[in-house]
């Protein structure tokens, strides 16, 4: 949940000093005060992210970390200023140095704090690897820009394979790029290939992208359920702010990848529901994520059935597509297991009539051997009684019993009907009990310590002796 404090904060920051509204300061100091806070605030975010990986040294974790994302952001204003138009690489970059701060094994943990343990090779990696990070998406970004250049024709737009468009705009606009497509939709707006393109992006970041992470968030449990159900609300609320719809992209392609691949499939099925139907422009824009998304107004009176189907489409297709993934995740399961079924026999706990299999399942149920004190014999039920409850299985238990049992728990005692097996069974538990006793109750003697200061004493006075 401490994520998203931070999305909420750019939320707020950047609604509060919008440019359009005054604040009764100067449109210069409000301005400044905006950037300031939009570097400021994906800062927060990447030292609560190192701060949720572990580590065997926190504060090295944290001090390289922000170094880092404050040293990128410094060059990348002096030098790059035009070409990153939001935080999100510097976010990725510097979060590369807290991976070789990962704990190597159980001797590690985060409260050890000796700065020695941290070798050279490690030090230079999280100086290094976010540099390394944030020239290979340079590159990256580059290359595909200069594809799209080159291949942004007449022919390009007039076929089918436009629809590309979307998804590899939503993947640049992850990595916290979209400058050149920016350039090129504005410079070819009078197309009406485009236009579908302007309303598809905006359908996806205004309609879709809500609607994946709410159904994502049907599909989860817990507090993961709780986290994308805030998180949705706040995409709703941010669908304008760029820095803010790059960092949930972000979010769902590191954590939740088939929901942000059926946002990409879904962007190309708004495409060509939008281009089917050939609508205007659903809003009066005229920056696109330069680093927002500036619309002058929604007219919904001149709305036209298109819109509302189109607006339909972008809300359903993330539902129907995640429903397919997990639908076939589940099949899959479902396969494993019956072939399983196939191949091993499984023994049906229901269907046991040898007093050794009781026994086994017996002490299965219950955690195992070691966690057995005590058994007694009643009738036909047996009473154990555990070392704690913690360990016990009650469905288990139920099988065995055939839900006739009860369960004590304060004195962990656990009453379950076995039949005329009982007293066979009961024998066996006995014997287990009274070995755990046994070793319990033995004291295993330790050697003295061996003091190697007092030996080397003794090995200089016996020389001196001699």
């Amino acid at each position: 949940m401490l994520l998203l404090l931070p999305l909420g904060l750019i939320a707020i920051a950047s609604y509060g000093l919008d440019l359009r509204i005054p604040i009764g300061i100067s449109t210069f100091s409000q301005s400044i005060l905006l950037e300031t806070l939009r570097v400021l605030i994906p800062g927060i975010l990447t030292i609560t992210v190192a701060y949720l990986l572990p580590t065997f040294n926190r504060q090295v974790q944290i001090s390289f970390v922000s170094l880092n994302y404050a040293f990128l952001t410094c060059c990348s204003l002096f030098f790059y200023g035009e070409f990153f138009t939001l935080q999100t690489p510097f976010i990725l970059s510097s979060l590369v140095s807290a991976l070789f701060m990962l704990p190597s094994n159980d001797v590690d943990n985060e409260y050890d704090h000796n700065f020695y343990k941290i070798d050279y090779r490690r030090i230079c990696a999280m100086c290094i690897a976010p540099f390394t990070t944030l020239l290979f998406i340079m590159v990256l970004i580059t290359n595909i820009e200069h594809s799209i250049v080159l291949t942004f024709s007449e022919l390009f737009i007039d076929s089918v394979i436009s629809c590309l468009f979307l998804p590899i705009y939503e993947i640049m606009l992850m990595l916290g790029f979209s400058t050149m497509l920016n350039s090129i939709v504005t410079l070819q707006s009078e197309n009406t290939i485009i236009t579908s393109i302007i309303n598809s992006i905006l359908f996806v970041n205004m309609f879709a992208l809500p609607a994946a992470i709410f159904t994502r968030a049907h599909f989860e449990k817990n507090y993961i359920r709780l986290f994308l159900f805030f998180l949705a609300i706040i995409a709703v609320l941010t669908f304008n702010i760029g820095i803010c719809v790059s960092i949930e992209l972000l979010i769902l392609f590191l954590f939740f990848s088939s929901t942000f691949f059926s946002l990409c499939v879904c962007s190309i099925i708004i495409f060509f529901c939008i281009n089917y139907f050939k609508i205007d422009e659903f809003a009066n824009l005229y920056a696109l994520y330069q680093p927002d998304l500036h619309i002058r107004g929604i007219n919904f009176r001149t709305l036209q059935n298109g819109h509302y189907i189109s607006i339909f489409v972008a809300i359903l297709t993330p539902f129907l597509l995640q429903l397919c993934f997990v639908k076939q995740q589940k099949l899959k399961a479902f396969i494993r297991l019956k072939h399983n079924r196939n191949t091993v026999p499984i023994l049906n706990i229901k269907e046991l009539n040898s007093p050794e299999l009781f026994l086994i399942a017996i002490l299965h149920a219950i955690g195992n051997s070691s966690n057995l004190k005590a058994a007694e014999l009643d009738g036909e039920f047996i009473i154990l009684k555990v070392f704690s409850l913690k360990h016990v299985n009650t469905v288990q238990i139920s099988l065995i019993s055939h839900r006739s049992y009860s369960i004590e728990q304060n004195s962990n005692l656990i009453r379950l009907f076995i039949g005329s097996k009982a007293f066979i069974v009961y024998k066996r538990l006995v014997n287990i009990s009274r070995e755990n006793q046994e070793i319990i109750s033995e004291i295993v003697s330790q050697s003295k310590p061996f003091d190697i200061r007092q030996y080397v004493q003794d090995l200089k006075e016996k020389k001196k002796s001699e």
